[in-house]
């Protein structure tokens, strides 16, 4: 006998509507809940990502590369300087032409004069500048800081004031020979720029006529990477000057400024150089290049830093010659002076000599190769030119042998 409900009606059993409808949960539900758990644990494991014990995520190499770029592979700024220095003449003293070395070992084999002997300042006398701009001279002889002095046989100028070394006598018809290097110290103003000094030769008149410290005449500079320039400082009087061959460069100065410059060439226009000028030595192109770090002023002829450098005057009649390490880097002819004092300045740089050399040029002795002739009418300059002794003074007209027709005068009757 079949079974009925209560009703009385047939129908499905309770079992399979909770199947239905565990059916529909799985189907709705159950993902969104499952999502809600993986959520919760991206949660922590991001947060244990995160934990401050552990390295900071890495750059990504996107952003790295740049960076090792810029500070690795610089990139190179060209100056505005010329790369290619102008090339010295082939006849003007280069060490490999024999010529020149032969008459300037001639010149050395004349009988010396040590001006500096190595032991003391005997023969010369202090003069200092001005401590301040405005203030009194130290004045002569007087040194109370032991700017100059003499240790082991060496001649040391510390520099800190501005000032020289002068000989008491004067000088005429020489070649001067000094040995020198820079030290390492520098003194305001002058901390940033190259060190300075000189030699001013044919120098006359009061102790601190130049600027409170230095006699008047012309100066051969001494400067880092500028050892053979000529010039005469600038002062209101228009002696000295003297003439140089010379080619002209127009430079940028460092305040912006267009300026002519003008380098020692043979066989370049005549120049009168007067106070406040200068030539340029042999070679160079850019004298701003100088105190411009990885510019090029031209031609380098100094030694490396902490050797010694030897520069050399060589004054006969009116003509001079700057050779320097063995090379004639400059020459002038039409000096209105021929004599002098020497003064060795210094200004705020440490400088020290160990050659202080003169050699007087005897009549007759012949002139150096490259070398200005002394003017024409001075009787010393024809015996230079005929390497034939002078048998009188410039009033007196010289005479000459004649081969074959013993001595006569070059004058007519």
């Amino acid at each position: 006998m079949e079974s009925h409900d209560v009703a009385g009606h047939h129908g499905p059993s309770p079992n399979k509507h909770l199947g239905v409808i565990g059916a529909i949960f799985a189907l709705l539900v159950a993902p969104i809940v499952a999502g809600i758990i993986a959520n919760i644990g991206s949660f922590f494991v991001q947060k244990k990502l995160e934990a401050p014990n552990d390295p900071p995520p890495a750059s990504s190499a996107l952003t790295a590369k740049p960076q090792v770029i810029l500070v690795e592979k610089p990139v190179a700024v060209a100056t505005s300087a010329p790369t290619t220095p102008s090339a010295p003449s082939p006849d003007l003293g280069r060490p490999a032409i024999p010529a020149f070395q032969q008459a300037l070992a001639s010149l050395h084999a004349l009988p010396v004069n040590h001006l500096f002997n190595g032991r003391d300042l005997a023969g010369f006398y202090t003069y200092i500048g001005p401590p301040q701009p405005d203030g009194e001279p130290i004045g002569k002889n007087k040194d109370p800081d032991k700017i100059f002095s003499v240790k082991n046989g060496v001649l040391a100028i510390s520099g800190r004031e501005s000032g020289g070394l002068a000989t008491v006598d004067a000088y005429e018809n020489y070649l001067l020979t000094v040995e020198y290097r820079w030290g390492t110290r520098s003194y305001r103003p002058r901390l940033a720029l190259p060190k300075s000094g000189a030699i001013i030769f044919h120098a006359v008149g009061p102790d601190g006529a130049l600027r409170g410290a230095w006699l008047q005449g012309f100066r051969a500079r001494l400067d880092e990477n500028g050892g053979g320039d000529i010039g005469i400082w600038r002062h209101a009087s228009p002696d000295p000057h003297l003439s140089v061959e010379v080619e002209p460069h127009v430079v940028t100065t460092l305040k912006k400024l267009e300026r002519t410059h003008y380098t020692y060439k043979p066989g370049g226009t005549p120049r009168t150089i007067e106070p406040g000028g200068f030539a340029l030595r042999l070679g160079t192109i850019n004298d701003v290049a100088r105190s411009t770090p990885g510019a090029s002023p031209g031609t380098v002829w100094e030694r490396p830093s902490g050797e010694w450098n030897t520069l050399e005057i060589l004054c006969v009649g009116d003509a001079i010659g700057i050779i320097f390490n063995g090379t004639l880097v400059n020459a002038a002819s039409k000096a209105s002076r021929t004599k002098g004092k020497i003064q060795l300045t210094c200004d705020k740089a440490d400088i020290f000599f160990r050659t202080v050399d003169l050699r007087a040029i005897p009549r007759g002795f012949p002139t150096l190769a490259g070398m200005p002739h002394p003017s024409p009418h001075a009787a010393l300059a024809k015996a230079i030119q005929k390497k034939s002794p002078v048998a009188a003074e410039t009033s007196q007209p010289a005479k000459t042998k004649v081969p074959g027709r013993g001595a006569r005068s070059s004058t007519k009757k």
